[in-house]
């Protein structure tokens, strides 16, 4: 059970930051890399009212993250959080953290909604109490959190073995997992949200598809944690993107549409070519791509645009469908793939 310090308002401003809060500073900025330290002691009252901030007595924390792709908090920031939620706040005398609109404190140990001026995208925000504030050390900190030195910090060394042949919905997949349904993962939100940065279809599950993964549930009104479960999954693998179903209940048969691209003829005469079609004119925002059900030069060509936004490159990209673009694509517009 996660416990926090009893809270202890501020009273009056002191005269800098206290020791305790400067250890977990520099805890947090040496363990990761992405913190950036925004300040301790600020005489100041709260935002939006009158009372003393504890920034006042110098033992409340700010540190800045990158936003999230939705422009809010980001998994950089919910990592910290989660580290001291794991911990056990109580231990290094947290007794309030605010990040991303969510207050977590001994009344909500959970979390519940923030309702203060300042939303706290940009940065995680905790207090301490005087008692820890003046006697904690970084010694204390690392005992508690983990670590007796800076955190590695070349290419995520924590990552789990790369597991090869992993089937898309097979598994939950989060924060360091690593394998083939990742790289489909990757693939996917890539095809779900061209307009946003493309993600690196590497198959190591970082924070760029953490963030990306928390988009795509907020869009699809999920739960938001960035976590692939079973529910994540069965909306990336069973439906199209929450905003476009233009082949909702259309089935594309692969072994038609793999030989009618082949051949650079139709698909037995199902929908197969044509619901690829119309799928190819709504991804790249046109209808200059005739919907004839023949799979000519230009659909060719258009279908390997979709490979290479995909990630795919070289023979991998030559506008012949593969089981996995074919899929994505069937899957962002609503369609059903028969194998």
């Amino acid at each position: 059970m996660v416990t926090f310090a009893a809270w202890y308002p501020a009273e009056r401003c002191t005269d800098g930051p206290e020791p305790g809060a400067k250890a977990l500073m520099a805890y947090v900025l040496e363990t990761f890399p992405e913190a950036r330290n925004l300040g301790i002691y600020n005489c100041r009252t709260v935002r939006g009212g009158s009372t003393t901030s504890p920034h006042g007595e110098g033992r409340a924390l700010d540190v800045g993250f990158p936003l999230g792709s939705d422009g809010k908090g980001s998994s950089y920031g919910h990592e910290l959080v989660q580290a001291l939620l794991d911990a056990g706040p109580s231990k290094l005398g947290v007794q309030a953290i605010i990040y991303d609109r969510t207050i977590w404190s001994a009344r909500s140990p959970g979390g519940r909604a923030y309702t203060g001026v300042h939303p706290h995208y940009d940065h995680v925000h905790f207090e301490i109490t005087r008692s820890a504030a003046a006697s904690i050390t970084l010694a204390t900190v690392r005992s508690v959190l983990g670590g007796s030195t800076p955190a590695p910090q070349p290419s995520e060394p924590r990552f789990e073995t790369f597991k090869r042949g992993a089937k898309p919905g097979s598994r939950t997949v989060r924060r360091w997992s690593a394998g083939d349904d990742v790289a489909e993962l990757q693939r996917i939100l890539n095809a779900w949200y061209p307009r946003l940065s493309t993600l690196t279809v590497d198959g190591y599950l970082g924070v760029k598809t953490v963030d990306r993964v928390r988009y795509m549930q907020q869009k699809a009104k999920l739960t938001v944690d960035g976590v692939v479960g079973k529910n994540t999954w069965t909306r990336l693998l069973g439906g199209a993107t929450p905003e476009r179903k233009p082949l909702a209940g259309k089935v594309i048969d692969l072994s038609n549409l793999i030989r009618a691209a082949r051949t650079a003829g139709r698909d037995g005469g199902d929908f197969s070519v044509e619901g690829v079609q119309i799928a190819l004119n709504h991804e790249f925002g046109g209808t200059d791509l005739k919907v004839d059900g023949i799979f000519g030069a230009k659909t060719r060509s258009r279908y390997s645009a979709w490979q290479k936004r995909l990630g795919f490159s070289g023979a991998d990209a030559n506008g012949i469908p593969g089981s996995t673009s074919a899929r994505a694509l069937a899957t962002k517009y609503g369609a059903k793939i028969k194998a």
